[in-house]
């Protein structure tokens, strides 16, 4: 019997494990061909007059321990530039409203929400936004940038915003996950997601002229887009009833019309990466709790609330977005049948014979060696070759926070239909004590 159940999982995890290998490598050979050429904008320096003035937005609920070191360093960068740090707070939260108080002024304001924490992001920021609206030289505000508590900004951000904001109605740019050397495996698969991401994946979005999902942070919205996205809301931009509300704000305003642009660009004076740096979670249960909120936000509510609009390209890119679950569920085969083979040989008992089966390991673990090398050539060529090697055994590390993360969504989205509620699981943030970069 363990013979036949262990032949039986390594077909089906077979099967679609070529399915998937060969949507990776469409992807990979096509940015190959035409995208490669157009993952950066080279722009040989910012001059000119900006926009307008830029308005920060930073969501922050119990963020006491991060929050006032972030607008510190922001400001330092920065410094009295064409700009205001708005920092929604919790009436319920009163360290992070406490950490706020040496740095309010011109260029900081603090927003006390009227509700209770935690609500949801989205709900903090259309708190923001509203203050926003209320301000005296709200005309002069022509941008928003949205901005995590945790994260480490560029010098030349506000400046590249400003004046590209002319252009775009909505601006991403990188996020680099900084480097933890006390978490190599769990932190470090994020530096392998996200410098393939940046590097590749919106890249070719764009290239296909698909939307641009937003990463929630390092990314600049204009107000007239923002309006027009209130107005089809009822009032205000972010919806508070998603959990992911940054991916959906970006396909949102692709489907209205507004110009979008990925902009990969290096500071003319010393030749960094204008991106946004930042911490990410160095422990299993905080990964697999975060990556919960994106399949349920982004896989299963979203397939509901967004659905599939945009032609061929557009559904190719959201089944890309959506298809963790099943990936998910193929591995878990997959590691089953391996195991049970395994316990097969050791017994000496007899796999059913099965040609079939053989080409498709064969097929499949090519696919594989190709699609490792490849992740390992963009993790490198951020942050070293020493990276790049480790990148290859994390793979793994990254299939079992998916999987964990696959099965608390599933538990999750069934929750939500039961009780109409979704519940908002936020991530425990950390500031660097000292400047760092996280990759190039």
């Amino acid at each position: 019997m363990l013979p036949f159940v262990a032949h039986e999982l390594l077909l089906f995890a077979g099967c679609f494990y070529l399915l998937l290998g060969i949507d990776d490598l469409l992807v990979d050979l096509t940015w190959l061909i035409t995208g490669r050429a157009k993952d950066l904008d080279f722009i040989p320096d910012l001059v000119g007059q900006p926009s307008g003035k830029v308005a920060v937005f930073v969501a922050a609920w119990n963020e006491g321990d991060v929050i006032g070191a972030m607008v510190s360093n922001a400001r330092r960068h920065w410094g009295d530039g064409n700009y205001r740090i708005f920092v929604g707070c919790y009436p319920n939260d009163p360290a992070t409203s406490q950490a706020l108080l040496d740095h309010e002024g011109e260029w900081v304001s603090k927003i006390i929400g009227s509700n209770d924490g935690p609500t949801s992001k989205a709900d903090c920021l259309n708190q923001i936004w509203k203050a926003l609206l209320a301000c005296e030289d709200m005309s002069d505000f022509k941008t928003v940038l949205l901005h995590d508590a945790e994260d480490v900004v560029h010098p030349r951000e506000i400046e590249l915003f400003g004046q590209l904001g002319k252009r775009y109605d909505f601006i991403q740019i990188p996020v680099i996950p900084l480097v933890d050397p006390d978490s190599p495996w769990v932190s470090g698969h994020y530096l392998d997601e996200f410098a393939e991401a940046h590097q590749k994946e919106l890249p070719f979005r764009q290239s296909l002229g698909a939307s641009l999902p937003s990463a929630g942070t390092g990314c600049a919205i204009s107000v007239h887009a923002l309006h027009r996205i209130a107005e089809q809301k009822g009032g205000l931009p972010f919806d508070a009833a998603s959990l992911t509300e940054d991916y959906e704000l970006g396909l949102s305003l692709w489907q209205t019309g507004c110009s979008s642009r990925f902009v990969r660009m290096r500071d003319p004076k010393d030749g960094s990466l204008i991106a946004i740096r930042s911490y990410f979670p160095d422990t299993l249960t905080s990964s697999i709790r975060q990556k919960t909120r994106w399949i349920i936000g982004i896989a299963l509510a979203g397939w509901d609330r967004i659905g599939w609009h945009g032609g061929l390209s557009e559904d190719w890119m959201r089944w890309r977005d959506r298809r963790v679950l099943l990936s998910s569920i193929v591995m878990i085969a997959g590691y089953l049948g391996a195991l049970f083979t395994a316990i097969v040989v050791m017994t000496n008992q007899q796999l059913p014979s099965s040609e079939a089966l053989r080409s498709l390991l064969l097929a499949n673990a090519a696919l594989l060696l190709w699609r490792l090398a490849f992740r390992a050539s963009f993790t490198g060529s951020q942050y070293g070759l020493g990276q790049g090697l480790i990148s290859i055994p994390r793979a793994l590390m990254g299939n079992f926070i998916a999987m964990g993360a696959s099965i608390s969504a599933a538990r999750g989205y069934v929750r939500y239909l039961v009780t109409g509620r979704l519940k908002w699981n936020k991530t425990s943030h950390r500031f660097p004590s000292e400047t760092v970069k996280g990759g190039e």
